[in-house]
């Protein structure tokens, strides 16, 4: 950026091919989603301006419907993405003691 800030993106190589594991194959639902949430945390974790973040999500969608997938799978996997989130929030909050 011309501002002085250093931001991130994801960085793909020339040869990258965006080729995951295929929809269509006879892998279970949960690993399928698990490429969809692990190409998420990517973007969370190392995507760092907001413009960024939109660009890479509309590239993850492209992506995934290039390799078979649905939109709602999408949806899905940032679902239970934002749910495990949460989670992890509510045992990191100690509890107050009530004497």
């Amino acid at each position: 950026h011309g501002d002085g800030i250093m931001s991130t993106t994801v960085y793909r190589k020339d040869r990258h091919t965006d080729q995951y594991l295929q929809f269509d194959s006879a892998h279970p639902l949960h690993q399928k989603l698990e490429v969809i949430r692990s190409l998420l945390d990517c973007k969370d974790t190392v995507v760092t301006s907001e413009d960024d973040k939109i660009k890479e999500e509309k590239h993850l969608e492209r992506t995934l419907k290039a390799n078979g997938y649905q939109k709602w799978m999408l949806s899905m996997a940032k679902q239970q993405k934002e749910e495990t989130q949460i989670k992890e929030a509510e045992r990191e909050t100690p509890k107050e003691e009530h004497h």
